[in-house]
């Protein structure tokens, strides 16, 4: 009975450790789950905890640390403070890195969430604060396609993003929607 007991706290201790170690984890472009995010489609601001669920299934989920959302307007703070163990080769210090991570949050948000009319993302690091302010309408427009729509076929909006996140692409996208670095 003690060895089953001892078996059943030894279990129960593995598996806290390796959820806390997953939990630290941060999420890249290519280890998103569509599948799970698909899940939220036609979310609403106002509906809090399905954003924060989308928040934390995107890049940068371990650096979140604020979120607001009021009369259609999307605003979410990442900050390297937050991450134990920064890592210098980490997607979070490369401007590059940064604005590939928030176009693809965006384009996220802006086909999962309904009524969102402006996203901002900000991200400070130790060094330097970076910001991306757009709205969902101008951007739809100028990339020419309904985003909520395309999202509901996986291989079609897989690819749509890896094509839109091509650096070619995505200079383009920056012109219209600069990366703000202070």
């Amino acid at each position: 009975m003690k060895k089953k007991i001892f078996g059943v706290l030894g279990l129960l201790l593995f598996l806290c450790m390796a959820a806390c170690s997953a939990a630290e984890e941060d999420i890249s472009i290519e280890t998103v789950d569509y599948h799970a995010l698909a899940a939220y489609e036609e979310t609403y601001i106002g509906n809090n905890s399905d954003v924060g669920a989308i928040l934390t299934k995107l890049p940068g989920s371990n650096a979140l640390v604020e979120t607001s959302l009021s009369k259609g307007n999307l605003i979410v703070h990442y900050d390297t403070n937050k991450i134990d163990k920064q890592n210098k080769n980490a997607w979070y210090n490369k401007q590059l890195e940064i604005q590939t991570v928030f176009l693809h949050n965006i384009l996220y948000l802006s086909a999962l969430i309904t009524n969102e009319e402006n996203i901002t993302l900000t991200l400070n690091n130790d060094e330097t604060n970076y910001k991306i302010e757009l709205s969902s309408s101008d951007l739809e427009r100028f990339l020419d396609i309904d985003l909520a729509e395309k999202i509901n076929h996986e291989q079609e909006w897989n690819s749509y993003l890896e094509e839109a996140l091509r650096a070619d692409n995505q200079q383009e996208l920056v012109k219209k929607f600069p990366l703000q670095v202070q």
